[in-house]
């Protein structure tokens, strides 16, 4: 049998979880679904180099959107919060 792991018991990605603060997201505010799509994306993103700039503060705060997989949810995200 399978077992489905909850993000707290599988490995959750650093980045999205800074992502999420940087849009001032609550992680637990997001539906569980969304957060597993999202949190896929993220460990499997070929931008990790631009994501560590952008959340470093060395990229402009509107730059994730050319490099993020998570755009469009972190911008769905903000506009509902």
């Amino acid at each position: 049998m399978f077992k489905y792991f909850s993000l707290t018991e599988a490995s959750r990605s650093p980045l999205l979880s800074e992502a999420l603060k940087m849009h001032d997201v609550m992680a637990d505010a997001v539906p569980k679904a969304t957060m597993r799509l999202a949190n896929d994306r993220c460990l499997n993103c070929e931008s990790k180099d631009a994501c560590f700039a952008w959340l470093a503060g060395a990229a402009n705060a509107e730059d994730y959107r050319w490099f993020c997989p998570n755009a469009r949810l972190f911008d769905d995200l903000s506009d509902a919060a």
